[in-house]
């Protein structure tokens, strides 16, 4: 298996590419966490908290998606 390397141009596009996600998650990760503590501490249904856990997943794409589009 042989290794490519990127050239500093490809470095820098995947950097852009991939930063607004990473920080999004890690924003969102937390708050994420600090809710489905909060929902278990009140009993909450499962459906409940796989409902907040699926809004959670679209709002990372939607938001990130038009930052992470190819121009």
């Amino acid at each position: 298996m042989t290794k490519e390397q990127l050239t500093e141009a490809q470095k820098a596009d995947l950097m852009k590419t991939m930063t607004p996600r990473l920080v999004m998650c890690m924003v969102l990760g937390p708050l994420y966490f600090m809710v489905m503590v909060f929902l278990q501490k009140m009993e909450t249904s499962l459906w409940v908290s796989l409902g907040i856990s699926l809004v959670y997943v679209i709002l990372i794409v939607v938001i990130t998606f038009p930052l992470t589009k190819r121009r």
